[in-house]
């Protein structure tokens, strides 16, 4: 293992810091880590940057896939072969506890970028028409991979409870759907373990049909009301953000379809000029008449000024 933990002196802030055999003993460096800055992005890779305390020596940098276990491509494209050799010797001195202590550090970066990011900022994919014809309910970290995410034990094991809520324009819904499901590693889809319907006005929680949960319902809410403080005021906040980002995408589409319908004549079986890949016949033709109406974004207007600053857990 080379990598390592030691408290800032003042900030009280973890510090992450390098220590590398060399010829006649050990050469120590301040590290720090990257993530991509787009809120919505699922990459897990990190370029580490360790800057030597020991005067004289070189800045070193290495560019890693943390799901792969090894070199970033995109490094491995760009670097100089001396840097790739020297990026491939650290590689062969780290384990598997060096990668999971990148991986914390990694996840505290982009869970910051999801929850600090302006809803305005944030270009999330949407089934635009299944959302308005059907109602879809969206799930918050499936928009914000690495937001905050709620946990429980019940019965001695870890669950994750994934939050999903009504984007729809002109709907005033309360409710919130919970599924709950066995905790793995991040980024992997768990196996759905049951769900329920919270109204965060009323408090009022109910087991969905059809889906069978790992516990009592009223075990699952004694859990997340004791571990998640402010709960009801927390899942009014994200749905108001997740509602805000919909909004904001949603007006995106509205002009990207708009400048679609205003080019020169397409065929029906021409690609889409909205560059999706598809014909124009099972694209965006007709799309004009379809759920998606400019008429119904004025009831989204309070969203596109909307400030969604959610309260957090200590």
């Amino acid at each position: 293992m080379i990598f390592a933990i030691e408290p800032a002196s003042e900030s009280g802030r973890r510090r992450l810091v390098a220590r590398v055999a060399c010829d006649g003993g050990t050469e120590t460096y301040d590290c720090t880590v990257d993530a991509c800055p787009n809120p919505v992005c699922r990459c897990r890779t990190t370029n580490v940057v360790m800057r030597p305390r020991t005067p004289g020596l070189s800045e070193r940098k290495i560019g890693l896939d943390l799901d792969a276990r090894g070199i970033d491509e995109h490094f491995a494209k760009q670097a100089t072969s001396e840097a790739m050799a020297d990026g491939e010797g650290l590689l062969a001195a780290m384990d598997e506890a060096d990668f999971t202590l990148l991986d914390s550090f990694h996840y505290a970066l982009k869970n910051r970028i999801c929850e600090e990011a302006a809803p305005s900022e944030i270009k999330a994919r949407f089934d635009f028409d299944e959302i308005e014809r059907a109602s879809l309910m969206q799930t918050y970290n499936d928009i914000l991979p690495f937001g905050d995410m709620f946990a429980v034990t019940l019965g001695g094991a870890e669950y994750v409870v994934l939050d999903q809520y009504c984007v729809r324009p002109g709907c005033k819904c309360t409710d919130v759907y919970l599924s709950v499901l066995p905790a793995e590693d991040r980024g992997k889809l768990p196996v759905e373990s049951g769900a329920v319907s919270v109204d965060y006005d009323t408090a009022r929680w109910e087991l969905v049909a059809g889906e069978p949960l790992v516990c009592d319902v009223a075990d699952l809410r004694c859990q997340m009301e004791s571990t998640s403080p402010g709960l009801y005021k927390r899942l009014r906040a994200r749905h108001k953000k997740v509602r805000a980002i919909y909004a904001h995408c949603r007006r995106r589409e509205l002009e990207a379809r708009k400048a679609v319908l205003d080019t020169a004549p397409v065929g029906r079986n021409d690609p889409c000029p909205c560059g999706s890949g598809k014909k124009y016949k099972k694209c965006c033709l007709g799309k004009k008449t379809r759920a998606l109406q400019p008429g119904t974004d004025g009831e989204l207007a309070p969203l596109l000024n909307a400030t969604t600053k959610i309260p957090r857990s200590p």
